[in-house]
């Protein structure tokens, strides 16, 4: 494999169309994947790998069901009433799905409690006091062991963690990064910006051809690369004439503690929802 970034990409993601589920690959087929977007200065090792991918070789220790565009599996287009943007991809191949914030390494809240990251573990706190109206979940210290506490005494109810997204996508949400692959993780030449320049055109793609689909959707960028796409989502709105179908809900990345404070950015996703005369999205399904 190449010694160049953008090459080592462009060899990984060859015959990428092909991949997608078939209702999504009319919305990509005149997508090219912006590799001269990539410096020619960030260099790929051979050892590093590059994931989520769609084709062996896969990462070591890469969940079964990983694969790059997993996050388009479950719904599709014209199903789509929740557009959830976050980052890049976990930094731990164990972890990385090709869903924004599904963590592939769990199967049980209870038993995988110390595993869970950071950021689902904030996302379940706002969806569970979504669900039951109880406030005290979003307690940055204490509203984590509360939830558990509450699970284990059968106080509330959650799915199965490896069946959690699957109910998210059933109802129409899309679980996207700004960049679908990754691989130094805040390396000295910052990967991670090579990896976002090299899928722009894909996400840009599909901002232009959901909202240009004139229903009701509600854009969550959390974390400021998914809130730097908001006047582009604006702009394509308006040029087909959909703006007053779009909301978006806005937040810090659910990494940092000032997700859990404030508003619940779930229940203002719920709310923008109703607002349009839709169903709002079961957060914390049983």
């Amino acid at each position: 494999m190449s010694d160049l970034l953008r090459d080592a990409l462009e060899e990984t993601m060859k015959g990428w169309r092909d991949e997608l589920p078939k209702p999504w690959q009319p919305v990509f087929e005149d997508v090219q994947l912006n590799a001269s977007g990539v410096p020619e200065a960030m260099k790929h090792h051979p050892w590093v790998p590059i994931f989520p991918v769609f084709r062996p070789p896969h990462a070591l220790g890469a969940p079964r069901f990983a694969h790059t565009f997993r996050a388009f599996k479950g719904v599709t287009p014209k199903k789509v009433r929740v557009v959830v943007v976050g980052q890049d991809p976990y930094p731990d191949v164990a972890k990385a799905t090709g869903q924004s914030f599904e963590q592939g390494n769990l199967r049980d809240i209870l038993q995988d409690r110390h595993r869970v990251s950071s950021s689902l573990r904030a996302i379940l706190q706002n969806a569970a006091a979504d669900k039951y109206r109880r406030t005290r979940y979003r307690d940055p210290k204490k509203g984590w062991d509360r939830l558990l506490g509450d699970l284990q005494k059968e106080k509330a109810e959650l799915a199965p963690l490896r069946y959690l997204f699957t109910r998210y996508q059933k109802q129409g949400v899309l679980w996207l990064n700004t960049t679908l692959t990754i691989s130094l993780f805040r390396s000295e030449d910052d990967h991670q910006k090579g990896h976002l320049a090299y899928w722009k055109p894909f996400v840009s793609a599909l901002i232009k051809h959901v909202v240009s689909l004139d229903r009701p959707l509600v854009f969550a960028l959390w974390g400021s690369w998914a809130k730097a796409y908001e006047p582009e989502i604006r702009k394509q709105a308006k040029a087909a004439g959909t703006l007053e179908h779009i909301a978006f809900a806005k937040a810090r990345h659910p990494v940092v503690k000032q997700f859990l404070q404030g508003e619940n950015v779930l229940t203002e996703v719920n709310l923008a929802l109703q607002g349009f005369g839709e169903k709002p999205i079961d957060w914390f399904p049983a």
